[in-house]
């Protein structure tokens, strides 16, 4: 510290002091030098006061509810992930409660939708049948057809 006290010392307006007459240590200040030092600190503490808050803690704490946004989300994305069995479980007993419900005050109309139901597959059925009939009978022709044309196509031995 001696080496600062003495670049402080140089300085071109201390020049005209003497070096018994400045004092660094505030225990060996006048008693008006004591109050203007304490009034010159409670400025510098307040102006810097004054800038933590109006410049750094509005940029930090924007920064903290990110990073806090950014952990919650995670979390929250984990814990779905991990209770996904269980919603879908949850769910699946909320469909068939609310399906009980629904036949126990319209018994009919749910066996109409169900009969619905049934003959809407007896004729995709049906019709996948025929389809696989006519493949099968179109694929048995050209079987003919290309045995027949193997048989020609082959010389005859005799």
């Amino acid at each position: 510290m001696s080496a600062e006290t003495n670049k402080v010392l140089e300085l071109p307006i201390l020049k005209h002091f003497e070096k018994g007459q400045i004092s660094f240590n505030p225990q060996n200040w006048r008693k008006g030098e004591k109050g203007i030092g304490t009034v010159v600190g409670l400025v510098l503490v307040g102006t810097v006061a004054w800038g933590l808050y109006s410049y750094i803690l509005p940029i930090v704490f924007t920064w903290v509810g990110q990073v806090l946004g950014a952990i919650a989300v995670a979390v929250l994305v984990i814990a779905f992930f991990i209770l996904l069995p269980v919603i879908i479980k949850g769910l699946k007993k909320l469909a068939r409660s609310l399906h009980k419900l629904l036949i126990r005050y319209d018994p009919f109309g749910e066996l109409e939708e169900q009969k619905e139901k049934m003959v809407q597959n007896r004729a995709q059925f049906k019709q996948a049948k025929a389809k696989i009939k006519a493949i099968k009978s179109n694929m048995e022709s050209e079987s003919i057809k290309a045995e027949k044309e193997a048989k020609e196509k082959l010389p005859r031995i005799k």
